[in-house]
């Protein structure tokens, strides 16, 4: 099983760019096993597509507007995770929409985790 974890965020924007830092940590600080990936996405998104495609299950890391407290942890996933969002909850959703629509017309969407 082949697993991607995208850190995606700015790195100059104060309130932003946390989750950049967390694939950092974990990279830095952790034994990551060989069959996951963890790559620092930034503000990138349709550049991500070769090294996601072949993903069995992608765990996007990124600061949301979910209307919860700051910090708080939201899993969204499969139909939970709209190709195409209605209402704006990050800064790199168009780019993170547009490349799970790739994806999704490569017929290689990330399988639901449970």
């Amino acid at each position: 099983m082949s697993i991607a974890v995208v850190g995606l965020g700015c790195l100059i924007l104060s309130d932003e760019g946390v989750g950049v830092h967390v694939v950092r940590r974990l990279a830095e600080d952790y034994v990551v096993p060989a069959n996951v990936d963890v790559i620092d996405g930034g503000t990138s998104s349709t550049e991500l597509l070769d090294q996601l495609v072949d993903a069995e299950h992608i765990v996007f890391v990124d600061a949301a507007r979910t209307g919860g407290a700051p910090g708080t942890v939201v899993e969204l996933q499969g139909d939970a995770l709209p190709v195409w969002f209605r209402q704006r909850m990050s800064p790199h959703q168009i780019g993170l929409a547009e490349l799970l629509a790739m994806i999704s017309l490569l017929d290689r969407a990330p399988r639901a985790s449970r």
